[in-house]
């Protein structure tokens, strides 16, 4: 018993349901010699027990009938062995249910503690459920908050476009790709809005937010085959493969030509300029965006030139 205390509850439990079902042995045979006590009784004509009635007949059948024999019997004692009355009957062993009967107390220790362990087993086995379930569910938890940070990383928040941290990651898989020869025509255009310092300061930053979600807006449609990213407060990128990049003349001037129109209605203008990647000139993507930033600055000046 030395280690009991160190036993979980559900091996407490099974110690002492072994214990008592040790313990149902020795009572069954304890009953069983109580029982072997009324079942053999030597009689014979001589035997009789001191009655009201002292033939020997007579003796003999209240003995059978009820009361059992008696110490103060005359003769015959040592063939006599004491019975309680209603017990006498023929040779035979206690049956199973006598035995249930004559040690109850035992049995409903036994049958309680088997309940016991049964309900502790199951109350373990619920438990250890919960307990994957509740794991389950934080790691959902966190796989959640995971994408949600990392949707946060890399979308822009004011426009919803991608951000300036997924612009660098797409400018190092273009950098693999080139170097895998897996990328060998794509275009790179980079976009200035005009005049928003003027408007954040004239007008405040409401304003100013429009403003960069308007010109957003109209990036977004004439280039919407393509991923576009927002890398500064004024800036944005497009990055042109595909049928895009097949139709970047036609894009670049239908882009230019609603800036000329803006331009004279007043409305949101944007500088513009591409570079289309150069096998033999660039060594990889950020010189093609070198490029694209020198005529998007050319363009510039010309569009706060006519301004004026």
């Amino acid at each position: 018993m030395k280690g009991y205390k160190h036993l979980k509850p559900v091996g407490r439990i099974a110690l002492i349901l072994v214990m008592l079902l040790q313990l149902l042995p020795p009572l069954a045979v304890g009953a069983q010699e109580a029982e072997q006590k009324i079942v053999r009784v030597g009689w014979n004509e001589s035997a009789y027990c001191c009655m009201e009635d002292d033939t020997p007949f007579c003796a003999e059948l209240r003995t059978r009938e009820s009361l059992g024999a008696r110490k103060d019997c005359p003769t015959q004692r040592e063939n006599i062995q004491y019975a309680r009355p209603g017990r006498l009957h023929a040779d035979r062993s206690a049956s199973l249910p006598e035995l249930m009967k004559e040690n109850w107390l035992a049995v409903l220790l036994c049958v309680t503690a088997v309940f016991v362990v049964i309900l502790l087993l199951l109350v373990r086995k619920l438990n250890a459920e919960r307990r994957i379930r509740e794991s389950l569910q934080q790691e959902l938890a966190r796989m959640e908050q995971t994408k949600a940070g990392v949707k946060v990383a890399y979308t822009d928040e004011l426009t919803g476009v991608k951000s300036k941290h997924a612009f660098a990651e797409a400018e190092d898989r273009m950098d693999r790709r080139l170097a895998e020869k897996d990328l060998t025509r794509f275009a790179i255009v980079l976009f200035n809005l005009n005049g928003l310092q003027k408007i954040n300061d004239s007008k405040g930053h409401e304003a100013g937010d429009k403003f960069i979600k308007d010109a957003c807006r109209i990036i977004c449609v004439q280039f919407k085959h393509s991923p576009v990213f927002r890398i500064g407060g004024d800036e944005f990128v497009a990055i042109l493969e595909g049928s895009d990049y097949e139709n970047r003349e036609e894009l670049m001037d239908s882009f230019e030509r609603q800036m000329e129109n803006n331009l004279k209605q007043g409305d949101v203008t944007i500088a513009s300029g591409y570079a289309c990647y150069d096998p033999s000139a660039d060594k990889n993507a950020h010189a093609v965006l070198e490029r694209a930033n020198k005529r998007m600055y050319e363009r510039k000046k010309q569009m706060k030139g006519r301004r004026k």
